[in-house]
């Protein structure tokens, strides 16, 4: 199957969820992430603000704020990615991309240079054991990754999003961690 088939069909079971099952889930993860030696270390950490069926990231980024980390999400500008620092998720608002998705606001400029971040958590729409992503289509993780050790890199999804092994391009990036709701997966 061609990644673009591929994630048309994820997304459509994932939108499929209930609010309820997608909540619990998305808590194992949590729990699941915040148990992890990487997590302790981290200090700086960035992680995608979630949206319809994601993997739920709006109680994590409290929770990290709260574990005294500095908490740091992507703010799109024209066709990438920037880390902006918030102390809070009061801080974003609608993003002006036009894919729905939270940002930082206005008065949220501190930005952090990729090398510095201990911890980088990104969106995943369908994975593959060996580390494989595959995202919304437009390259914005693949292009701000680009170079980053891939032990820093990690990945949230449901079971259910796990597919049979698929090609890959020479610029996808690959996760060295994902987190379901039953297990964590590390890719070699």
């Amino acid at each position: 199957m061609e990644k673009k088939e591929i994630r048309k069909k994820i997304l459509e079971e994932r939108k499929s969820l209930t609010d309820v099952l997608c909540r619990e889930m998305s808590q194992r993860i949590q729990n699941r992430l915040t148990s992890i030696q990487p997590y302790f270390n981290a200090q700086r950490i960035m992680v995608y603000v979630s949206f319809g069926k994601e993997v739920e990231t709006w109680d994590l980024m409290c929770l990290m704020i709260e574990d005294d980390k500095k908490v740091y999400v992507p703010r799109i500008t024209g066709s990438s990615l920037q880390a902006i620092k918030i102390d809070s998720p009061e801080q974003l608002i609608k993003g002006s991309s036009g894919l729905g998705v939270f940002e930082p606001n206005n008065s949220c400029r501190n930005a952090i240079v990729i090398d510095q971040i201990d911890l980088l958590i990104v969106p995943i729409v369908a994975f593959d054991e060996d580390g494989g992503r595959i995202g919304y289509g437009r390259g914005y993780y693949d292009r701000y990754l680009e170079g980053v050790d891939k032990g820093k890199i990690y990945g949230l999804a449901f079971d259910f999003q796990e597919v049979d092994v698929f090609e890959k391009k020479s610029h996808d990036i690959r996760i060295s961690t994902i987190i379901t709701e039953s297990r964590l997966l590390i890719s070699t």
